[in-house]
C-alpha cells in the first residue's frame, strides 16, 4: 500500500528508465491517477524525458541517457508528480 502523504512511488528501472507507480488495484481510481500524472508529466519540463508509457497502475518514463543527468530528472518528476497529488 502507498503512504497516503505520497501517492506515487519512484524506482529506477535500468539507468534510462523510471518506474512511477500509483497504485495498489486495477480500477477506475488507479487509472484516472495513471491519467492525471502521465499529463503532468507531459507538461512539466523533465530534462531528457523522450518517452511516458501508461500501464494500469505504473507509468514508465524513458530518457535519453546521453544527455540524462539521473538527480535533476528525478526531481523534475518528483515536482510534477506532487502537482497531481
Amino acid at each position: 500500500m502507498h503512504d497516503d502523504a505520497r501517492p506515487h512511488q519512484l524506482s529506477w528501472s535500468s539507468e534510462r528508465t523510471i518506474r512511477v507507480s500509483l497504485g495498489d488495484e486495477i480500477g477506475d481510481e488507479s487509472h484516472a491517477r495513471v491519467r492525471a500524472a502521465m499529463e503532468s508529466l507531459r507538461q512539466a519540463v523533465v530534462p531528457s524525458l523522450v518517452d511516458v508509457t501508461p500501464a494500469y497502475t505504473t507509468l514508465l518514463l524513458t530518457f535519453d541517457p546521453r544527455s540524462l543527468d539521473p538527480d535533476a530528472a528525478e526531481s523534475a518528476v518528483q515536482a510534477a508528480l506532487e502537482r497531481t497529488s
